[in-house]
């Protein structure tokens, strides 16, 4: 009997400890510890495009299993190695005068390490929409890795698809954004 009552005290001081009722870690994510980059197939399917140089920025929450937040990109800062290309792109197709920055709410994303489905909601264009994706998640150093990849759809954004010259891009879009945190 004694043994339970230990056991009970034990698991009482675990539950109430700072550690079970502790609030979530704000997780900073800055622009220099991260890409975001992004490919779409052009019509003929053997070109492909890919916009590089785009930086998340934000905050995330975790509270030791889950991670909620809201992070952001830069449109302008995406580059696809053809300076015509993204002149077309930034004030033709997404109107980035208009429109500056592309925004990510995450309301449960799992932060263990391990591969996850996850969504969440993506002000882009003006337009709000649910995007689903995966993350792999991993330990590095003394936080966490993570890379998640989500696919787009020009339509779902009021984005026009890109032609130009005879070539038309897919109207699919695959974005990869990868960063990492420190505890």
């Amino acid at each position: 009997m004694r043994f339970l009552a230990y056991i009970y005290v034990c698991l009482s001081i675990f539950l109430c400890s700072d550690y079970a009722l502790s609030e979530p870690v704000k997780i900073s994510i800055e622009k220099d510890s991260n890409n975001v980059s992004w490919t779409a197939v052009g019509n003929p399917g053997f070109l492909r495009i890919n916009g590089e140089g785009g930086h998340v920025e934000g905050v995330l929450q975790d509270d030791g299993k889950m991670a909620s937040g809201v992070l952001y990109v830069q449109l302008d800062s995406f580059s696809t190695g053809m300076d015509l290309r993204n002149e077309h792109m930034k004030k033709k197709y997404l109107e980035t005068e208009k429109y500056p920055k592309a925004t990510l709410q995450i309301d449960q994303l799992v932060y263990l390490p391990g591969e996850f489905d996850w969504k969440g909601k993506l002000d882009l264009h003006g337009k709000i929409v649910e995007v689903k994706g995966k993350a792999v998640v991993s330990p590095a150093g003394t936080g966490k890795s993570v890379v998640a990849t989500f696919q787009v759809l020009l339509s779902d954004f009021a984005i026009a698809v890109p032609s130009y010259l005879g070539v038309t891009m897919a109207e699919k879009v695959d974005v990869s954004v990868k960063f990492k945190t420190e505890k």
